[in-house]
């Protein structure tokens, strides 16, 4: 046996690979350059960090809110990335899966 999915009799995988970083997202966005994927097999999954968004509200108490950024493929080479509501930038964590 070659592997633990033959052993067990799981099917094998159907991900072809998988792209991962973390980029400084500020202003009006950021790029980040990946090896080829085909559109058509691959999706892209982010998360935020270090970003804040707040307001004074009527009462004059200050509202937080987690900041919303966006993912998303341009072309097969490159990840666009935006910074949401953030102050300041924020941080994004990213990961683009192509399947097989």
């Amino acid at each position: 046996m070659s592997n633990l999915s033959q052993f067990f009799g799981a099917p094998a995988s159907t991900v072809g690979s998988i792209q991962r970083g973390v980029t400084a997202v500020a202003g009006g966005g950021s790029t980040a350059t990946i090896n080829a994927v085909v559109l058509g097999k691959s999706f892209v999954s982010s998360t935020t960090a270090h970003g804040e968004y707040s307001y004074y509200a009527p009462n004059y108490t200050q509202r937080a809110f987690g900041v919303v950024s966006r993912a998303f493929l341009t072309n097969a080479t490159t990840v666009t990335l935006t910074p949401g509501e953030a102050r300041g930038g924020s941080t994004v964590a990213w990961e683009v899966v192509e399947y097989v």
